[in-house]
């Protein structure tokens, strides 16, 4: 585990959860980078927005987390 933490702290790799299943994933730093940019070039999937845009939608899942944490309650 030391060696896998000092690659962390190199930024050689990035260790996340997978968005799949869950699990651990380890991935070069160069190559989610390049994933990542590449993911950010489809307009299909983001587009640039605006401040009021950004406060609208964050407004709207508090609120989705607020019914569901009072759901919960």
């Amino acid at each position: 585990m030391k060696e896998v933490r000092e690659l962390i702290r190199e930024e050689s790799i990035r260790l996340s959860v997978s968005d799949k299943g869950g699990e651990f994933a380890v991935i070069a730093r160069q190559l989610d980078i390049a994933t990542t940019n590449k993911h950010l070039e489809d307009a299909s999937l983001y587009r640039s927005s605006s401040v009021k845009e950004v406060k609208r939608q964050n407004r709207k899942s508090n609120n989705e987390w607020f019914h569901t944490a009072k759901a919960q309650a």
